[in-house]
């Protein structure tokens, strides 16, 4: 079902009824509503909670969870910093002075409400990975690493006026992307540079697994894989392989030869590294990809 109430005058948090302990990825949308042409909401955070939260607490305080709030600040147990700030997070944040909710930063509103009053977050909790994701308007807005359940949707409110649902979503895989997987690593603190991180947005890791692994693809985890011959071929976590690929400093001009390749996603990545004019081979068992 969905939870929903009213701002009351100060703070409020709203948390859903549904426990997510489990190493599945849960989802759910958190829907905020205010009259048409209102004035701009003046504060609120979408988060996970866990269950013994006080709800006249906000997110994101000291054992009250982790929360993003209308400016794009995250406030993960009693630290916060800005969305921007995700690559060095743990070197940048300060200690939450106060209400979370009653944060006052120097950002522009990361969120938007439409000409409808409505104002919609996706949140992504994988506990498998550990992960959890925040969306609007299409793209991830940012990702936190070292998460770990039982959490409950939230929701914490500071206007008048403002309503919210928590509208939860299907539980099990969803389809992913290059850009979560992106930003997954990003959260873990990868060592991982400009042009490593574009070429692992440009090639889809999904397309060097089996049909029936795809959803596996977009993890940060290895793959093992049963080949015809009946060997098992084991796909090295991404975290390991963007490490790898920046400290070999691939660059245009450069030869890459993978012996071994595996799927190939290794050698797809040089490519990507070393341009059109880069020979980049690999050679599996059977033959070379290139």
């Amino acid at each position: 079902g969905s939870a929903a109430a009213a701002a009351a005058a100060g703070q409020a948090t709203v948390l859903g009824v549904r426990e997510y302990a489990r190493t599945e990825v849960h989802t759910w949308v958190v829907r905020f509503e205010q009259p048409p042409n209102a004035a701009a909401a003046s504060n609120f955070l979408v988060g996970v909670a866990p269950p013994s939260m006080d709800p006249s607490r906000s997110l994101g305080e000291d054992g009250c969870g982790i929360g993003i709030d209308y400016f794009g600040y995250i406030y993960v147990n009693g630290r916060y910093f800005h969305a921007s700030n995700l690559a060095q997070w743990a070197r940048v944040a300060k200690p939450v002075r106060g209400s979370t909710a009653k944060h006052k930063g120097k950002a522009q509103p990361l969120f938007a409400f439409g000409s409808d009053g409505r104002c919609e977050v996706a949140v992504t909790l994988d506990l498998r990975e550990g992960t959890l994701r925040f969306a609007h308007a299409g793209r991830t807005v940012g990702t936190i690493a070292g998460v770990r359940g039982p959490l409950h949707a939230a929701a914490t409110l500071t206007s008048p006026g403002v309503r919210v649902c928590l509208l939860p979503g299907p539980i099990g895989d969803g389809d992913g992307t290059n850009e979560e997987l992106v930003a997954v690593l990003r959260a873990k603190g990868c060592r991982m540079g400009e042009r490593v991180e574009a070429a692992m947005m440009a090639v889809p890791r999904d397309a060097f697994v089996p049909r029936d692994r795809q959803r596996e693809a977009f993890r940060d985890a290895r793959i093992p894989l049963r080949m015809p011959d009946g060997s098992t071929l084991t796909l090295p976590p991404p975290s390991f392989i963007a490490a790898a690929l920046e400290l070999l400093e691939l660059s245009p001009g450069k030869r890459f030869l993978d012996a071994g390749c595996g799927s190939g996603y290794v050698t797809a990545l040089a490519a990507a590294l070393l341009g059109p004019e880069g020979p980049s081979a690999g050679v599996a068992g059977g033959g070379t990809l290139g």
